[in-house]
This record gives C-alpha cells, structure tokens and sequence, in this order.
C-alpha cells in the first residue's frame, strides 16, 4: 500500500495555540500510521516556523517547548519550510485563530503550490471576521443579530438598555468573552472588561445577549461536494445564572455544562437546522468540514453565530463526537476529509487481544477518570497487540461496555444519561434511521463502519473475567484507586495495572503515606508536617489548637483520600480556615474562584461527605515563570515542586525523569493538571538551574521511596525538591495515575535515552501486569506463557 505524506501544522500567534496543539496531537494519534507518514510543523507566537517532534507534541502546552526552540530549535526558513511542504503530499491546517483560520496560512501553501485540505483564504477570511461573516449571512437572507466593532481606544458605542456580550472581532474557544449592561453602572468595570478583551485583539465586536438555547453542529462535504450536515449538539449548562460557553467549560470535563448529541429538538426543527447549516457551508464558500455554533430560541429562530472553518479536532471535540454517532471512527473520518471516503476496519484488527478499559466511578476525580480511560481506550486502538473495549463505571456500582460514540462524551454524567437514553426503543431506532439517511448521503456504506452503534450492555467483573486476560483500570479515587476493587480482581485471578491492595491501601491515606516515609528516616527523604482535623467542631477552637501545636501560615487544607487537585487550597488566617470549612459542611459541590481569596481559581470539592480534612505545612518554593520565551527563576527556598513516575517491577521500579510543574497560582489547579494548553511542565527541570548529578540523586531517592511503599507496576510520585541537595519533601503518591493526553507520564517516557510513545509505554504497563500475575499463579490458562521482550529489558535496565 503507498503510504502518504502528511504535516499537520499547528501552533500560531493567538491565545489558542494550546487548543492547537491539543488538536495537532489528537491527529497525529489518529491518522492511520499504516497509511501515512506524518511531520509535524509548529508555527511560534513570532510565527517562526519549526518541524518538531511527536515528542513536543504531547506537551500539555505550547509554553513546555517553545523556550526549548528559541534557544535550541532550529527555525525553517521560507525556502526551507517551502521546500519541506512541497515532499508531502497534503497539508493539514490545526492552527485556530489568527494565521490558521484567516485564510494567512491557506494563502502562503498555495503560493508554495501545495495541497491543504479545508476551506481556502476568502472562505477563512470571511468566517473569521465574525462581523463580516454575520454580514454576509444577513445578505443571503439568514437571521443575524446587529453587531458593533469597536477598536481599542473607540468610546463605547451608543446602545440600547439591556444585556450585552463582547468578544475578540476574530478569536474563538470563548476566550476573551465578557459580558456587560447597558446603561452602564460601573465605567470601571467596563474598562477592565475592555482591557481583558484587547490582551487578545485590537478589535473587539459587541453583540446584544441572545436568549435561546445555544447548540453547534458539523458539516462535511461529500464525494460529489456537496455539504452533509451530521445531527446538532446541544449545549446545556448547569445554572441559568451563568449561561456562557466559556473556557473551562468548553475544553474542561465538569457538570457545568453538558452536551446532548443528538440534541432534544423535534424532528422538524433538526431538519431545519440540517438544511440550513448546509445553505451556510455553500454561501461561504466552505471546503471539506466546518463546525458551525448556532442559537434556536423558542419561537424557532435560528442565528448562526459563529462558524468554524478548523473546527477544534481533540479526541472527544464535537467533530468526532458528532461522526461517531454514525459508527464512524476517528481514524475513518480522517480519512474521509481527505479522501471523501472511509478505510474499512481490518481483519487482522478484530484478531488482537481484547483488553477492556474500565473508567467512570462515583468519586471526585470521575470526570478525570473518563479522560484518561477515553484516552487510553483511543490509544489502544492503534496498537498492533491489542484491542480495548470501552467500559465505564456508574454512580450505583454497575459496568457497562459501551460504543465509541458514548465512549466520547464529555462527562461521567452525560454518559450515564446516554445509557439509560440508549435502552429506549424508539430512540435507537430513530437514530438507526437517522444513521442510515447520513450515511446515503455520505456515501458510506454500513459494513464499511469502524466502530458500530449499539445499545450498551451491563457486565460484571465476573463475566470480565472468564473473557478477558487483563482489565485495564482508568479509575481515580475511592474503590478503584484505594485497594478494594484490586482485592475482587485478585480474588478474581484477573490481571490489571498498577500496584496491588497493600499499596493501594497505603498511597489513597495521605497521613499513612507520610507516617511510613517518616517512620523510615531515609537519608534525604521526607514529607511535610500533618495533622488531621475534625470538620464538625468549632473552627474557631479548631483554629487556636492547630496554632497552639507548631503550624504556622500558609497552610494547605485537603482531602485524606482524594486526588487530582480536588478540594485543596492554601489559607492565611483564621477567617479564611472558617471559610473552608463552612464550604465543606455546606456540601456545596465547588468553592467560586476567588471566594476564599483572590489567589485561587474554582476548586471543586469531593463528592462524598467527610468528618475529617488533612491540614499540612505549606512549602515555599522558588518563584519560576516563563516570560519572552525564557525562564524568570527567583531563588527564595532551593525548592521546587516535581512529579516523577516510576515504572516497573516490586522491588525493581525506575524512576522516569522528573516534571517541574509551574504553577501559576497557590496550589495546582485541575485546570492546570488536566486541562490542554494550560498548566506548563518542565520535563525534565533546566539543567541551567537543576544540575543533572541532582536529578539522578531525586531519581535514587523516588525508587527508595516506591520500595517503601510497596509500589509495582507504575505509580506518580508527587514531590518538592531541592535543587541542590535533591532532597525530597513527598506530597502523594498516585498509584493509578491521570493518562489523560497530556499527562506528564506520557512526557516523561518520550524523555531521556531510551524515548517511549505513550502507546508503546500503555503496551509496556500491560506486560508488566501480566507478567506479575504470571508470578503469583500458576494457571497458564488464560495468560499464557508471557516472556520478557528485549525491548522491555532495555528499558528497564537503563535509566530514562
């Protein structure tokens, strides 16, 4: 088969280069890599050209590398980038924003003469402008809303009494958008609220607040070219107090919003927006795909107010999401952007080792749980060893296996809903109908279909395991995470990944964890001081018994058990401990940013109710940032915060090398943890500031600690560091760490000598469970003979 060249190019000047490189990595990981051969061309703020490696392209945010290729990188010149795209046989554009979406990029590749799939520069040009756009739209009959451009330093416009939205002229991902009254009260305000605005672009447009129910949908173009809308998403948000699409709600797994795909319209009203969006892809011009995001008020009135032409392309982003209600795979859809057809799955696929891939639960940390089991279910999927089954895990304790179109969804809430939604007859079957008249039109014939719809099955860990050699566990927190449900797997002589029930037991109780590692008294290790108290009595009393008894301010207040940043945040006083605590008892499931102070974004507590909460020192670090693509380290402690995973066998793990995390408030948000293009990791610390002898030492003394503990498999050890010494201050331990698709984990094995992809360390932690049970049984049975591979030796004989 003749394998294609193609470079995905992302990055870009405006605020969403992040989302870009979420998207640039999503496809990388799904085009057929039996079909195409990919480089990967990253534009900088400057708009500076590099070829960059699959490496950087699973850093959590551009600002992890872009230092690195400042100094170290190599820019292409026009003739060298000209040269370079010219090899490949297509272009696939992933920048969004400025250069990517207004038809700048579209423009330079055709006067390279190169082939880029999506729309060409007017249509860019013109979907960008979102007022130009609107115009456009008025004038070919559609519904628009009256807009005002306003330019930084114009007076504010003349406008009617009542509820305005303001918004970058040009940029997208709801960055920027703020919203205002009209008259308006607080000039102040609005001058902040304008500032806010032009830190993204000098051209701002206003817009009346449109009341309706706010939705969005995807639009192919066909073999014959014409366009093909798929069925509308809507958007519902949690509180009618707070109605907008804003950044943590579009890119950040939470029930403030929640998406119905396909969404709870009447057949009529679905049509109609189906022909419609289709109008709106051939009056603009549009080529290939676009995301259209559009508002339907009660009276049926539909507004398109604002169109993609490079829709957003992460694994779970609308595009595929919307596919996938067809049965169409990621890699499928692909393939039909480009080529205006599908590669029908292959036989050899169905042959391979089914390895179920558990996710969801009942715990805080749910919502990151289905990133990382969506995530490692999407990369399993290209394994040449074995083939993952989606299953999750509800709020009442049952297993079900799911499609990929459920699989996709945003939240654990949403896809709860989809399974109760699926038991219905009449729904399937109108959904069945709906697939069909889809499909006709594209063009794709149903035994074609990667990934089948079908209505989701319960299973038990029983039926698991007289099926399966292997369960993958992608749960975080509570049973799936503290030993409970690894006793049933052991019981149930099923394999799994992650260390076993003592160590699992251990790791979930921060305060066990820090006794044992204490109690050690290893040279150079140690963790901070901590104290549990009880929620139930005086805050006050409270307050002056943790003074009497040596803590000082600031302190960290969090959950024993819980993990991946929920409920933890620093306080100073008194009153801000009594305020924490009143949050608690209040069972309110977040605490609003700011609240406490004004150095903390959201903080979303646990979801079961507690008597206890862990207070612990807090440990001041150096202050480091990266500003003007350099490192601004201000020396205050030595010490810096790090994360180190360690992978391997008991007794035996290596630790990987260390990520400096870079913090930009207080403590580390779940934004930052988990959420693409925001938090920075270092991986591993500059060497500039962080000597390598020092990062071996942290190294040893991580593996003492994993020995400690009990560790097995692979593990994310929390840590402060000093920098010269290489002591270590443990935070955590997470025995079933976050493998979201940017995860420091997934960084950490691509760095050092002997570089791992993240599907070729996913391959590698299957292995090493098999191989483990292999050593507790000796029923050959199911698991067979399971050797070492040369490879796996190497890896774990080196230092990475």
């Amino acid at each position: 088969m003749e394998i294609k060249k193609i470079a995905i190019v992302c990055g870009g000047p405006s605020a969403e280069r992040g989302i870009s490189l979420n998207s640039a990595r999503s496809l990388y990981d799904n085009f057929d890599k039996d079909i195409y051969d990919i480089e990967l061309i990253y534009f900088n703020p400057k708009l500076e050209p590099f070829r960059i490696s699959p490496t950087q392209i699973y850093s959590n945010t551009p600002l992890d590398f872009d230092y690195k290729l400042k100094h170290d990188g190599n820019v292409l010149s026009k003739d060298e980038l000209k040269t370079l795209l010219q090899k490949v046989d297509i272009v696939f554009p992933a920048i969004h924003g400025f250069f990517g979406e207004d038809g700048q990029l579209q423009r330079m590749l055709e006067e390279f003469n190169v082939k880029y799939s999506g729309s060409g520069p007017e249509a860019c040009y013109n979907t960008s402008n979102k007022h130009k756009c609107q115009e456009i739209l008025k004038k070919n009959g559609f519904f628009t809303i009256t807009g005002h451009v306003l330019k930084k330093g114009d007076p504010i416009p003349d406008l009617k009494p009542g509820k305005y939205i303001i918004k970058p002229l040009h940029g997208g991902s709801s960055l920027g958008v703020k919203s205002f009254d009209v008259p308006i009260k607080d000039k102040e305000r609005f001058t902040d609220i304008c500032t806010h605005v032009f830190e993204h672009e000098e051209q701002a447009l206003i817009e009346p607040f449109f009341n309706g129910t706010e939705f969005t949908i995807i639009v192919l173009e066909n073999e014959q070219g014409n366009p093909v809308s798929l069925l509308p998403t809507e958007i519902e948000f949690a509180s009618s107090d707070d109605l907008f699409f804003n950044y943590r709600k579009k890119y950040l797994a939470t029930a403030e919003t929640r998406y119905h795909t396909p969404a709870r319209f009447s057949q009529e009203t679905t049509e109609r927006i189906q022909k419609e969006s289709q109008k709106v892809f051939s009056t603009l011009g549009i080529k290939d795909f676009t995301r259209i995001d559009d508002w339907l008020t009660e009276d049926g009135t539909i507004w398109f107010s604002d169109i993609n032409a490079i829709s957003g392309m992460e694994q779970n982003s609308f595009l595929f999401q919307q596919a996938a209600l067809f049965g169409i795979s990621h890699y499928q859809l692909l393939d039909y952007i480009l080529h205006k057809k599908i590669k029908p799955l292959s036989q050899d696929y169905k042959n391979h080792t089914e390895i179920p891939v558990l996710f969801g639960g009942n715990t805080a940390e749910r919502q990151v749980s289905v990133m990382s089991g969506t995530n490692v279910w999407m990369k399993l999927k290209s394994s040449n060893i074995y083939r993952p089954t989606a299953l999750f895990l509800d709020k009442k304790g049952d297993i079900y296996r799911i499609p990929q179109f459920i699989c996709l969804h945003h939240t654990a809430e949403e896809i709860e809903e989809k399974i109760q939604l699926f038991q219905s007859k009449d729904f399937y079957s109108l959904l069945k109908k709906e697939q069909s008249i889809i499909l006709s039109e594209l063009g794709i014939k149903d035994e074609e279909l990667g990934e089948q719809i079908f209505v989701p099955e319960k299973i038990t860990l029983e039926e698991i395991a007289s099926n399966c050699s292997f369960l993958f566990l992608g749960l975080h927190g509570g049973d799936g995470e503290n030993g409970v449900i690894q006793k049933k797997l052991e019981d149930l002589n099923l394999p799994y990944n992650g260390p076993g029930v003592n160590a699992s037991q251990i790791c979930m109780d921060k305060l066990k964890t820090g006794q044992i590692i204490e109690q050690s008294n290893t040279p150079g290790i140690s963790t901070a001081k901590k104290r549990l108290i009880n929620i139930n009595e005086d805050p006050e009393l409270t307050w002056n018994d943790i003074t009497c008894s040596g803590f000082h301010t600031p302190l960290i207040i969090k959950p024993r058990g819980d993990g991946c940043s929920a409920g933890i945040i620093r306080i100073d006083s008194k009153e801000e401990f009594i305020k924490v605590i009143d949050f608690y008892n209040s069972k309110h499931p977040f605490i609003p940013a700011n609240t406490i102070h004004e150095h903390h974004g959201q903080i979303d507590l646990p979801h079961e109710s507690t008597n206890e909460l862990l207070l612990e020192e807090f440990i001041i670090t150096d202050e480091v940032r990266i500003k003007n693509l350099k490192i601004d380290w201000q020396s205050k402690t030595d010490i810096i915060e790090v994360t180190v995973a360690v992978i391997g066998d008991k007794g035996n793990m290596i630790a990987l090398h260390p990520s400096q995390t870079i913090v930009n408030q207080d403590t580390l948000s779940l934004e930052e943890k988990f959420m693409g293009g925001t938090g920075v990791n270092l991986t591993p610390p500059p060497d500039t500031f962080v000597k390598s002898d020092v990062v071996r030492g942290v190294q040893s003394r991580i593996e003492q600690v994993a020995k400690l503990l009990d560790l097995e498999c692979y593990s994310r050890i929390d840590t402060f560091m000093n920098i010269k010494t290489g002591d270590l201050t443990i935070i955590e331990v997470n025995t079933l760490p976050g493998l979201t698709p940017s995860t420091v984990l997934f960084h950490q094995g691509l760095s050092g000598q002997d570089k791992k992809t993240p599907l070729q360390l996913l391959e590698k932690i299957i292995e090493i469970g098999l191989r483990r049970y292999q050593k507790k049984s000796h029923d050959d049975r199911k698991v067979g003979s399971i050797k070492k591979t040369s490879e796996i030796e190497s890896f774990e004989n080196s230092r990475i």
